[in-house]
C-alpha cells in the first residue's frame, strides 16, 4: 500500500475482524506473497499469508499510527502466517480457518499469533438436471424440484 488517503486507509482499518483470545477462526486471505526463507532444522518457509483480521495489538498499532497521519502503515497492521514448505498455501480471497494461540516469542514478547491456515469448509453449489429445468420452465414450484450437490475442494500444495 502506498499514499493511502485517510478514508481509504479507514476503510481497510474497519474491515477488518478483531481476535482477542485463542481460537479457531474462519476468516479471509487478503494476500499470499511467494517469500523463500531457510530456518533452523532444515524447514523452509515459502510464502508468508495475510488475512482480514487483526489481533488487539494490531488495532491499537493501527489506531496510533492513524492519530500520527500515518495512513498506509496503520492499514498495513493484520494478522500473517509463515507457510512452511509442503503446508497448507491458501489463495487471495479464499475462507480459511486459523488456529490462533498465545505465543511467547524468543524476543519475549507474548501475544496472538496464527499457528495454522486451513481450508474452510467448502460450500456446495447446487445444480438441476434437464428434467429438473424443464419442469421449471413448465410452471412446476421450484419446492417440488430435486436439486443435486456438485462438489468442488481444492488444496494448493507447494
Amino acid at each position: 500500500m502506498a499514499n493511502l488517503t485517510k478514508e481509504q486507509s479507514e476503510k481497510f482499518i474497519t474491515s477488518k475482524t478483531i481476535i482477542s483470545e485463542p481460537g479457531v477462526y474462519e476468516v479471509k486471505c487478503t494476500n499470499t506473497h511467494p517469500f523463500s526463507k531457510d530456518l533452523a532444522n532444515g524447514i523452509r518457509q515459502v510464502a508468508i499469508a495475510n488475512f482480514n483480521c487483526m489481533s488487539e495489538y494490531h488495532r491499537d498499532a493501527a489506531v496510533t499510527l492513524f492519530s500520527q497521519g500515518d495512513y498506509d502503515e496503520a492499514a498495513n497492521q493484520g494478522m500473517s502466517y509463515s507457510v512452511l514448505e509442503g503446508s497448507f498455501i491458501p489463495m487471495k480471497g479464499q475462507m480459511v480457518e486459523v488456529l490462533v494461540e498465545e505465543v511467547t516469542t524468543s524476543n519475549g514478547i507474548t501475544g496472538l499469533f496464527i499457528q495454522s491456515v486451513t481450508g474452510a469448509p467448502v460450500k456446495r453449489p447446487t445444480k438441476f438436471s434437464l428434467s429438473a429445468f424443464r419442469s421449471m420452465t413448465e410452471g412446476e414450484p421450484e419446492d417440488a424440484i430435486e436439486m443435486t450437490a456438485t462438489a468442488f475442494e481444492s488444496e494448493v500444495k507447494l
